[in-house]
């Protein structure tokens, strides 16, 4: 039980909890990692994306070992992984009842039950299964159970030390992605997780009399809801427990209204153009600038792994080849380069220069902006 509260405490992101995690997101992606849907006792995953999407909700899984609750993170939040691939099928097991088959008919019930026993989708639906959808599923109120729903007290979006919470959709949601809170207690972990995954928990943020966002608060959320949404994307206690200096200090940094938001490259404190950061901008001016012409969220944010990897494509300082946009090679970015990346337009760019600069596969605007950017002489 002192490892889960230890798992709490980091997944909730504390002070700078997140800004330090970013920089172990290096297993990610790493040749000889695990698959990001099965769990393993090395942190990180092999599909990079979906990495750095579950470690930084939740920091353990690339600090510690990739455990079965990273793993039910990928399920729900990763294209590469479909762990309910018996969920929800019009022909499927009734939830509430036993079956030689895995799975179940209703999705949410479903992924919810094999979040606590994956067997339950993976070679069937037995007794146990059942009776936990019994427990734990509104679907199956009517037979006794309801652990999710109106037979709760809890609310969803705050901290109770009994498990579930009223909002059936919301507790089903949260307890797929971490079955604690279905069984030991709805915590602030749990509350942070119904802030990210749910809607009924949004409506802290925006509301006219809210708290100004640029000062601290004693009540959780902000008037001005686009600002309350990234701050409490980076912590969540912001729109759990109080509006406090800190998240106030991140409203100054991240929320134009409070004076921040705007261009930081090259401020010493923006941190390194190849890492992950909670601040937007970087320290590097010329990659920063670089970086932002091509995607402004990462000035008017954070620098976020969508940054990182451009950076690591566009910059010299982290790694990227010379002179990105010079695709004939003359040393010189100009009209012949234009005209290549123009010709393949639409192409993968592997033609007889390789025009797909940025290496999604296909040659469109974001390489381009790598011509632009780029032009004139390489130095």
């Amino acid at each position: 039980m002192v490892v889960r509260n230890l798992r709490q405490l980091i997944a909730l992101g504390f002070g700078t909890s997140l800004a330090i995690a970013g920089s172990a997101f290096a297993q990610c992606g790493a040749p000889n990692a695990s698959d990001c849907c099965a769990p393993s006792q090395m942190p990180g995953c092999s599909d990079a994306a979906c990495c750095t999407t579950v470690c930084t909700i939740d920091p353990f899984c690339c600090n510690t070992g990739w455990d079965i609750l990273c793993v039910n993170k990928a399920n729900h939040l990763c294209d590469s992984c479909d762990g309910a691939t018996t969920c929800g099928a019009p022909n499927a097991n009734d939830c509430c009842a036993p079956s030689t088959s895995p799975g179940c008919a209703e999705a949410t019930c479903c992924e919810l039950v094999c979040s606590f026993d994956f067997s339950c989708c993976d070679m069937a639906w037995d007794a146990s299964c059942a009776q936990k959808a019994i427990q734990f599923c509104q679907t199956c109120s009517g037979q006794g159970g309801g652990g999710c729903g109106k037979t709760s007290p809890n609310d969803c979006c705050t901290a109770s030390v009994t498990p579930g919470c009223s909002d059936a959709t919301c507790c089903e949601a949260v307890c797929a992605v971490d079955p604690f809170c279905c069984i030991d207690a709805w915590s602030q972990s749990c509350a942070a997780q119904a802030l990210q995954l749910c809607t009924t928990c949004n409506d802290i943020c925006g509301e006219p009399n809210g708290n100004d966002c640029c000062t601290p608060s004693q009540t959780p959320g902000c008037s001005d809801a686009a600002c309350c949404e990234t701050v409490c994307a980076i912590d969540p206690t912001c729109c759990i427990f109080g509006w406090d200096a800190d998240c106030a200090s991140s409203a100054s940094l991240l929320c134009k209204p409070c004076g921040g938001g705007g261009s930081v490259c090259g401020d010493p404190m923006a941190g390194d153009c190849c890492t992950l950061s909670q601040f937007a901008g970087c320290s590097d001016a010329v990659c920063c600038e670089t970086v932002c012409a091509v995607d402004p969220s990462c000035c008017d944010l954070f620098w976020d792994m969508d940054c990182v990897n451009s950076a690591k494509t566009m910059c010299e300082s982290c790694g990227a080849p010379p002179c990105t946009g010079d695709v004939t090679g003359d040393g010189t970015v100009d009209g012949s380069d234009l005209a290549a990346v123009l010709v393949a337009w639409g192409s993968n760019g592997q033609g007889q220069v390789d025009t797909d600069l940025n290496d999604d596969g296909i040659v469109d605007g974001s390489d381009l902006t790598f011509i632009l950017v780029g032009w004139g002489a390489c130095e």
